[in-house]
């Protein structure tokens, strides 16, 4: 149960700084500075408050505006792709954890069981009371599984989902 435990508080932990993230990232303050700027003509004093901001789309902007013109949009693209990591960081821990949890609730509640017959060969039938035990950790085991996979596979959908990726069409978790 304890890697059980480990799994979600390390999604748990994940999970909030994703959400930290993208909030963060859902503050717009930034960008129409930038669009006023480069509508006013003032394209250096935009291309310097694209660069510094910690926003990606205020990057990729900034990437337009240092190539206008030869092609923006092949610099903007670049740029964007260049920010894909930044967004996806952490996600493929998430993801292995929403894999990997079931199973080791499905490993304590065979480890369980398996206590619960070896107790029932050594004592026998008739102290039910000995075989409780095992039966108490393979429940448990269980129990932890099941609240342990729920949630999780939510959270990565949502993140997913606001990351843009295309995943939330398919269905599959």
């Amino acid at each position: 149960m304890i890697p059980l435990l480990a799994c979600s508080l390390v999604s748990l932990a994940l999970t909030i700084e994703r959400i930290i993230f993208w909030t963060k990232l859902n503050s717009k303050k930034v960008l129409p500075e930038i669009l006023t700027l480069a509508e006013n003509g003032e394209f250096e004093q935009a291309l310097k408050l694209g660069n510094t901001s910690e926003q990606p789309i205020a990057r990729v902007l900034a990437a337009g505006l240092a190539h206008r013109n030869p092609s923006p949009a092949k610099a903007m693209e670049a740029a964007a792709q260049a920010e894909i990591p930044v967004l996806k960081r952490r996600l493929g821990i998430l993801d292995t954890i929403v894999t990997l949890a079931p199973l080791l609730g499905l490993l304590g509640t065979v480890v369980g069981m398996i206590g619960s017959f070896d107790v029932m060969s050594e004592a026998g039938l008739g102290q039910p009371h000995a075989i409780t035990g095992g039966g108490r950790r393979s429940v448990d085991c269980h129990r932890h599984r099941v609240a342990d996979r729920d949630p999780h596979p939510g959270f990565l959908q949502l993140l997913h989902g606001a990351r843009g990726t295309g995943n939330e069409s398919d269905g599959a978790l």
